[in-house]
């Protein structure tokens, strides 16, 4: 992940898929255990350095030479592990969540990806 800034932008730029699903998906899913119901398993969600990053305005991109899924689809997938009480479980489920991600130009700007 390389930062750039492009006039008073922050851009995050992306190698591929795989380096912004590990930036912007947290490690895990939980467990949830309300008192008066059945356990279940909550969805994984953001990073916090992901939240902090679209709270303070930071875009992300990747080069016009990649081909992203990520960015086609606005939407990142990945599979994380189950954690219940601290303890990892054998499970794992797939976690997809919106984003937006934009195609680094190397004239020096930004388009906004998926389709129009």
């Amino acid at each position: 992940m390389k930062e750039l800034l492009i006039g008073s932008e922050k851009v995050l730029l992306f190698d591929n898929d795989e380096e912004f699903e590990d930036f912007a998906v947290a490690n895990y899913a939980f467990i949830e255990r309300p008192e008066n119901g059945r356990p279940r398993i909550m969805p994984g969600g953001y990073t916090e350095m992901y939240q902090k990053c679209v709270e303070e305005g930071v875009k992300f991109a990747f080069d016009e030479d990649y081909d992203s899924k990520v960015e086609r689809r606005q939407c990142v997938s990945k599979r994380v592990p189950v954690v219940d009480e601290g303890v990892r479980r054998g499970t794992t489920i797939m976690v997809q969540l919106p984003v937006t991600v934009y195609c680094y130009c190397q004239k020096g700007n930004i388009i906004y990806g998926g389709e129009e």
